[in-house]
């Protein structure tokens, strides 16, 4: 399904290759929608520009850049693994570790970024739930948690953090997610739910209080299966939902309230694999994207206009 440039002004994003004639871990079948929008951005080849450390981040769900330090994404792994927050370099490298006190991890996915007026601030969002999947509802978490940690300076070196924790409770029945993030301009947290197409998306709105349980509203559909990874850019201006075989990315209108935006259809982006996480740039719509795996490969794609 398509709409137009003006509305949109959706990203086509090229298949993915490591070097000639080897597919990349986004290679894939083409998308019958995937062919270039227009009017929108465009988006080069992606890049291989490191690799993550070769032990430490074996399931790596959860990725976002940092927007007060320069050249700092900030990662974590999914379930069964410790409730450490991991600050890399833009090539993949350990810059340090965080021990996240008064947070467990159940089933940590996804990361995502508010900047408020005391500072920044991570939400680690523990939201996994294959039992509310495998079962469509029928058994799965009560709730699941968001933990805020006010963003630390990686400079100063490992250390340990004190997680806020807000429990959320779907209205209805309880839902599998992995792909979250934070509405810069109005700090409402979306959950693009790993459900079949079209997903259900559902919104927290702000403020998010501390201690809390908060019901989650219904924000509309998106028209990708599985998606397991979002972001929206530091202006507000973009949005990019990732699933196992897709990646789709538009601009949000002016006008647009993201619950609009999410009800209608888009085009497709870029056919891909079983990808884990995906990021913006911290100043611009450039994408950093990675699979599972130690000493997974970490990839970039520029942002051509």
């Amino acid at each position: 399904m398509r709409l137009t440039a003006a509305v949109f002004g959706l990203a086509s994003l090229a298949a993915c290759a490591e070097s000639a004639g080897t597919p990349g871990p986004d290679a894939g079948a083409a998308d019958a929608d995937a062919g270039p929008d227009a009017g929108g951005p465009r988006y080069a080849v992606p890049e291989a520009v490191g690799r993550l450390p070769a032990s430490g981040l074996p399931e790596l769900s959860g990725l976002v850049a940092s927007r007060s330090h320069a050249d700092l994404l900030w990662a974590v792994n999914d379930s069964g693994n410790p409730a450490v927050l991991h600050a890399l370099d833009l090539r993949g490298a350990r810059r340090a570790t965080y021990t996240v006190e008064g947070a467990s991890n159940v089933d940590w996915e996804d990361l995502a970024l508010d900047v408020a007026a005391d500072g920044a601030r991570l939400y680690v969002a523990d939201v996994g739930d294959n039992a509310a999947r495998e079962t469509d509802g029928a058994s799965g978490r009560a709730a699941v948690q968001l933990y805020r940690v006010a963003e630390p300076d990686p400079a100063a070196g490992d250390a340990t953090l004190r997680a806020e924790r807000i429990d959320l409770v779907y209205p209805d029945r309880p839902f599998d997610c992995e792909a979250v993030f934070v509405d810069p301009r109005s700090g409402d947290v979306y959950l693009v739910t790993k459900s079949s197409s079209p997903a259900p998306v559902f919104v927290a709105r702000a403020p998010l209080a501390p201690g809390t349980t908060v019901t989650l509203s219904p924000a509309g559909v998106i028209d990708l299966a599985l998606a397991t990874a979002a972001d929206m850019s530091g202006d507000g201006t973009r949005v990019v939902v990732r699933g196992y075989r897709l990646v789709r990315a538009w601009t949000v209108p002016p006008a647009a309230t993201l619950d609009t935006l999410f009800s209608r259809p888009f085009v497709a982006a870029m056919a891909g694999s079983a990808a884990e996480a995906i990021a913006f740039e911290r100043d611009g719509y450039g994408l950093y994207t990675v699979a599972e795996g130690d000493a997974a490969t970490l990839y970039h794609l520029a942002f051509r206009p």
